[in-house]
């Protein structure tokens, strides 16, 4: 099998490559180079997303805004259940003992409006949200968060228990 009838087939079995019109009439190394640049282009967007949260950290930025003032003094997980990225996030809390509230939102109508009024408050659009939602101590963390960037809003804005009083004090 010659190369230019592989990379033929390939572009016509890859619904993401530019179209066959485009490709018909050039060389089997524009395309291969073409092909590579698309590629490299990929790994460095890859490369940039896994990273963007140290970056923000570092420049001390945060990513998430609270959706109150005095933050909320518990983490919840609003899933579905049909949901497996949620089953994921639910296994590694668990292996790390953090204790937190899970709502399926597909069963509880209530609990997806509360999300969705607490994305509002937090100025995130609702309308394109995926699960799992996080809300950790009033900030609203939409689309799957890495559990690094959750861990590390746990560890910035956990309320301290006052020794004295025993109540709980905000640190956000």
């Amino acid at each position: 099998m010659n190369s230019d009838g592989f990379i033929k087939r390939f572009l016509m079995q890859n619904q993401y490559a530019a179209t066959i019109e485009y490709y018909k009439d050039k060389s089997p190394i524009t395309i291969l180079l073409h092909l590579t640049w698309f590629f490299i282009i990929f790994a460095l967007v890859l490369m940039f997303a896994h990273y963007e949260d140290e970056v923000l950290e570092k420049l001390n930025i945060e990513r998430y805004k609270p959706y109150i003032s005095g933050g909320s003094n518990e983490i919840v997980m609003y899933s579905l259940t049909t949901c497996g990225y949620c089953t994921k996030k639910r296994n590694v809390f668990n292996d790390n003992h953090i204790k937190y509230t899970e709502y399926f939102v597909d069963r509880d109508r209530n609990k997806e409006n509360e999300m969705i009024e607490k994305l509002k408050a937090a100025g995130i659009k609702s309308n394109h949200y995926t699960v799992p939602v996080f809300d950790v101590y009033g900030y609203m963390m939409p689309g799957n968060p890495s559990f690094k960037t959750i861990q590390r809003y746990i560890d910035k804005y956990k309320p301290v228990e006052d020794e004295n009083t025993g109540l709980s004090e905000y640190r956000g």
